[in-house]
């Protein structure tokens, strides 16, 4: 039996994760406290299990991580195969219990591949891939897959970055070269693998509903904005037909307007003077 599985509750009482999720993406050197988000993943995770139906356990399983960039409708990236790809495990126990991190069974050959444009370095391949070491940890005692570096992926930008991703999961090789740009993995267990978190400064992780509901909520703000601005305009546009048509009584109105309470003020006092100066003259009057 091959069982899909979602957001769901487990036998220990926790949540797996949503099938569905967005990853907000800040700049690694300022982290998630400062500034708005470099970029946006769309991320879709599909495990399956092969459920033997005598016991009930798990005999194979595996974890695919689809991500997808979300861009602008008309952004040209969106037609480059860079922007998208996945991060997969595999789990088996038919001849011996293994598990793969870098491919769906754990017999063939896989790589991790990531070059998002401008998003090197942002812990994007990190996340991936504790992702699928957190979830092959649910089997302690299998044997992890070998993995395999080729040389002509150790590019000078990309060699140190590429083998980090890997030892910072505790995952050790022997290298061909004092360089290190080939090797394959030593054999260790999947309980001997590291869960990190350094992802968790520059990454979070968002609930698809939540996500579109933010955006909803700025389309609204933007179109209350839109119309407070329009109405401000339309008012603006009559004033200056008025002043065009009548630039005499639009100027003494603007004037009555600004300086209302000075001219009101002005004027009692003129007329209070005109009052003392005509009382005071009855008297002086021979």
């Amino acid at each position: 039996m091959i069982e899909l599985l979602g957001s769901r509750l487990k036998k220990d009482g926790t949540w797996s994760k949503p099938r569905l999720q967005v990853l907000e993406i800040y700049d690694r050197e300022k982290g998630k406290e400062a500034g708005e988000p470099i970029a946006h993943l769309l991320l879709e995770r599909v495990e399956t299990r092969r459920i033997d139906e005598r016991d009930g356990s798990v005999f194979e399983a595996s974890i695919e991580l689809r991500f997808q960039r979300i861009l602008p409708k008309f952004d040209a990236r969106r037609q480059s195969p860079y922007e998208a790809g996945s991060f997969v495990g595999g789990y088996s126990k038919l001849l011996e219990e293994r598990v793969s991190l870098t491919s769906t069974g754990v017999h063939g050959n896989g790589a991790v591949f990531m070059d998002l444009s401008g998003l090197r370095g942002q812990r994007i391949g990190t996340y991936l891939f504790n992702e699928v070491v957190t979830w092959a940890k649910q089997w302690p005692g299998a044997e992890v897959k070998a993995i395999t570096l080729n040389a002509g992926d150790a590019s000078p930008s990309n060699k140190v970055r590429r083998n980090r991703l890997y030892e910072q999961f505790n995952i050790a090789f022997s290298y061909d070269d004092s360089d290190n740009r080939s090797g394959t993995s030593k054999s260790m267990k999947a309980d001997a693998l590291t869960v990190v978190d350094t992802w968790e400064h520059n990454i979070v992780e968002r609930s698809l509903v939540d996500y579109i509901c933010e955006l909803a909520q700025r389309q609204h703000d933007i179109a209350s904005d839109l119309s407070a601005r329009e109405a401000a305009i339309k008012e603006l546009t009559h004033w200056r037909d008025r002043a065009t048509r009548h630039p005499l009584r639009w100027a003494f109105g603007t004037l009555l307007n600004r300086h209302g309470d000075r001219i009101v003020k002005v004027g009692l006092g003129g007329v209070f003077v005109l009052v003392l100066w005509n009382t005071v003259g009855r008297y002086l009057r021979p």
